[in-house]
């Protein structure tokens, strides 16, 4: 789709929302079940619960806008999520896995809470008030995944990683 106008930019953004969300609901159950820390495991589980209800959202929204739910690739959230793929196969379960974890999670969240702050822009600028409301209620909840994975971190997890030696898996990178 070709952008002519900020609705087109908009629309195109909401599709591209949209299959981050798709994206979330099958990645993050594998992150929760890699996670060593029962702590770790909830905000995965939490964040899956959150991706569920942002695609629900964007579905009330591309309702509202009369157009059929659609997803347009999303090479980022791919990568990222790729990335932290590649890196579940070659650390064992471990609090340097966690931290791994919570790394790519909070990748992941904040390019959710940066996609739906501009999302929430551009509907506040044509006037659809409403599906601005619906995604800042999306990226306060990216923000509190943010934190929510920042405090596990701090609070033990970064530094069991320190003390932690992996012995890697041998697997080819590609």
């Amino acid at each position: 789709m070709l952008a002519e106008n900020l609705q087109d930019v908009f629309q195109l953004s909401l599709e591209l929302a949209f299959d981050c969300e798709l994206h979330l609901v099958e990645h993050l159950p594998k992150m929760a079940n890699a996670a060593s820390s029962s702590q770790v495991r909830s905000a995965f589980e939490l964040h899956l619960d959150d991706a569920k209800a942002h695609q629900n959202r964007l579905e009330q929204i591309f309702a509202r806008l009369n157009r059929a739910p659609a997803a347009e690739h999303n090479p980022v959230i791919r990568a990222i999520a790729g990335e932290g793929e590649k890196l579940i196969k070659h650390i064992e379960s471990s609090p340097l896995l966690d931290a791994v974890l919570i790394m790519h999670g909070s990748q992941m969240a904040h390019y959710q809470a940066a996609l739906y702050g501009s999302l929430a822009a551009f509907a506040r600028t044509l006037n659809h008030n409403d599906e601005a409301r619906l995604l800042e209620q999306s990226q306060n909840e990216a923000r509190l995944a943010i934190e929510a994975l920042k405090e596990i971190g701090a609070a033990s997890v970064y530094r069991e990683a320190a003390a932690f030696q992996n012995t890697p898996h041998i697997f080819p990178l590609l």
